[in-house]
């Protein structure tokens, strides 16, 4: 068997006390839970109607909830899409751009109409090019 000093017996009845303290608000009566949870409400839970009105409205408005999460999703993904696809677009352009840029030479053919007349010395090396 434990003894208890002097000093110990003071702080087992304070110890006692709080643990009353919780064990009594654990156990609440319906009516006074029902009472607070319509004073947060603001409105008398006092039927089964009342109680599926409020059940429904907490419904709705978990749906509406999801329904907003779900766009504002598809949303966001939607314009991740469009800017990777701008950034490819981007980077395509740059890396097209360079390759032209880094060409050693660029020989250009134009085929003529037709084949050019026989041309002799006395005549100007433009008119052939201007007719």
């Amino acid at each position: 068997m434990h003894v208890i000093a002097a000093n110990e017996d003071t702080e087992v009845v304070g110890w006692l006390r709080d643990v009353a303290a919780r064990r009594a608000l654990a156990h609440e009566s319906a009516d006074e839970i029902l009472a607070h949870f319509e004073a947060k409400l603001g409105r008398p839970l006092r039927s089964k109607a009342a109680v599926e009105e409020y059940v429904a409205a907490l419904e709705e408005a978990e749906r509406r909830r999801e329904r907003e999460s779900y766009l504002r999703r598809i949303r966001r993904e939607s314009v991740l899409l469009v800017l990777a696809a701008l950034s490819y677009l981007h980077y395509y352009y740059w890396d097209v751009s360079l390759r032209i840029a880094l060409l050693p030479e660029m020989r250009v053919t134009v085929p003529a109409r037709q084949a050019p007349a026989h041309r002799t010395q006395d005549e100007d090396p433009g008119s052939l090019i201007r007719s």
